[in-house]
């Protein structure tokens, strides 16, 4: 009878055998169903990120709707307060119609909100794409995923980008306007290339930069991408230049010989990034598109460059001398 039990007791151990073939077999369905979960996790950042885009988009077009422009990369926001302005982003422009006017007027109401961070810092979800979180998480960090298309480098003029400078400010002067401000609205777009096929809001990573770039990202806290990024008082225009990279993307900023598409646009998402056209609809486009192309999305109007624009001799008519084709073939993105 003990010599029955001994026997069953052993047939129901594990021999070293099978127990090595549960474990491949485990280890191996993991090595399968890893991907999968990584890859649906990414789908819905990417979902998240689109979806930012999106209200980004909608906040951008009830601006256009009732200013009759779109804001620019820089802008004039007036403070209360005083008889001044603050030089801010395009992103405080848009606070009223992100359901944040409370942000706005605390902005509005400060003399100096990068003086006064704790009142006008305020971390937003909506400009914070998953994929590519703020490098802290502490309150008031005003990190920002997405820029909006600055046009060609060193000019302000309306068949060269959507989001131009309205701060009028130069060498620090905040309280007059020394620039006429170069205005884009969606009849202007409308009547030359066309919404659907111009650019307005891209995501932008802009990290391991490549030789020649001006500002790279993630080098220091000064060149982390911020919507409060603004022109300290008493800069040259090359306080602008700042103001360009951080919240907005350009044609021909680092290397005018050679640029390249991801020069301006990338991502963490895998081989491409999320942009938003003039007319509100999103689109995932290739890292890889063609850069003909891509200066075409960008302009509002390719044929419409001035004949010699003021410092910006060789812009004309084709930024960079790249040729484009007349009409735009839209398989090519």
């Amino acid at each position: 009878m003990n010599r029955q039990k001994r026997v069953r007791s052993r047939s129901a151990a594990f021999t070293l055998v099978e127990l090595l073939v549960v474990i491949t077999i485990i280890g191996m369905l993991m090595a399968l169903l890893l991907p999968a979960v990584q890859a649906a996790r990414e789908a819905g950042r990417k979902a998240v990120c689109m979806n930012n885009e999106k209200n980004l988009s909608l906040a951008m077009l009830n601006f256009e709707s009732s200013r009759k422009f779109f804001p620019g990369y820089v802008n004039q926001q007036k403070i209360t307060t005083t008889a001044n302005y603050h030089p801010v982003s395009w992103v405080v422009m848009l606070f009223p119609y992100l359901d944040r006017k409370d942000l706005y007027d605390a902005w509005a109401e400060t003399p100096d909100p990068w003086g006064n961070p704790g009142i006008c810092f305020k971390s937003l979800k909506i400009l914070t794409c998953p994929s590519d979180p703020p490098s802290s998480a502490a309150a008031g960090t005003t990190w920002l995923a997405y820029v909006c298309n600055r046009g060609v480098n060193g000019m302000d003029y309306p068949a060269m980008g959507v989001c131009m400078n309205q701060s009028g400010f130069v060498a620090g002067d905040y309280g007059g306007v020394a620039l006429s401000p170069t205005r884009v609205s969606q009849d202007y777009i409308s009547s030359h290339d066309g919404t659907t096929t111009t650019l307005l809001l891209a995501e932008s990573v802009l990290i391991n930069p490549t030789p020649g770039l001006m500002f790279p990202r993630n080098v220091s806290a000064n060149n982390e991408p911020k919507w409060t990024s603004h022109l300290p008082d008493g800069v040259t225009l090359t306080g602008l230049g700042h103001m360009e990279v951080d919240v907005g993307f350009e044609w021909g900023t680092f290397d005018a010989s050679a640029p390249k598409v991801n020069d301006k646009l990338l991502s963490f998402h895998s081989g491409g990034v999320h942009v938003s056209f003039c007319d509100g609809h999103q689109q995932f486009i290739q890292t890889d598109i063609d850069v003909r192309t891509y200066v075409h999305l960008m302009t509002p109007y390719d044929r419409g460059c001035p004949p010699d624009p003021v410092g910006a001799s060789g812009y004309c008519n084709l930024p960079y001398a790249i040729p484009l084709p007349d009409v735009l073939d839209e398989a090519n993105y």
